[in-house]
């Protein structure tokens, strides 16, 4: 599949069907993950892939009782080991391991689309239970939970999103004209939409 396909296709997905990840599916999504860039290269996310009913309930009920994560077979618990990023950039490290994990937790989420699967990124957990639960490191951060699994398209409803016309400025905020000499996303970009005529003037 390719990456815009991915994009395109990736939704929330709260509902999942019966039915197991295959472990080597998982490794090959990690393993392709872990290239995502990183603050000088720090690297510093850590995961917690949890599959036992018993401990997704407890995670799910640690999410603020979001039941539905129960359905999903797999729950990858993005953690943030942010002391190597803290002592190279102090405070602003902070920022970064945030930066970081989210960029790692993205790619995860379209390498499930490219093979099938589904996911949904839960981000309300009470942090302090979540690391009991888990024994997580006490100088470590979770940042997410994401939930994967084969999705059930019965039960899934998609969620509309804004016209890029409508999100993006040039040079300047407020400016939607695109002035520059030899600008070619007019022509790269498929479309009848009246806005995307508008958006670009010739000189």
């Amino acid at each position: 599949m390719e990456l815009h396909e991915c994009i395109e296709k990736r939704r929330s997905i709260r509902h999942y069907l019966p039915k197991e990840v295959p472990l080597e599916t998982l490794g090959e999504i990690m393993d392709h993950a872990r290239l995502a860039p990183s603050a000088g290269n720090a690297q510093n996310w850590r995961f917690v892939i949890v599959t036992e009913p018993a401990i997704k309930k407890e995670v799910a009920e640690i999410c603020y009782n979001q039941h539905w994560m129960t359905e999903a077979p797999v729950h990858i618990v993005l953690c943030n080991s942010h002391k190597k990023l803290t002592t190279l950039y102090k405070d602003t490290g902070k920022m970064f391991g945030i930066q970081d994990c989210a960029i790692i937790g993205a790619y995860i989420q379209l390498l499930a689309v490219d093979r099938g699967l589904g996911t949904c990124w839960v981000g309300a957990f009470d942090a302090e239970k979540l690391h009991g639960l888990l024994r997580i490191a006490d100088d470590v951060k979770v940042e997410a939970v994401i939930t994967l699994g084969w999705p059930d398209e019965v039960k899934h409803i998609g969620q509309i999103r804004n016209e890029f016309t409508d999100l993006c400025y040039f040079e300047k905020w407020g400016n939607k004209e695109a002035r520059k000499e030899g600008f070619s996303l007019k022509e790269k970009v498929k479309s009848s939409s009246s806005l995307i005529k508008g958006l670009f003037k010739k000189q």
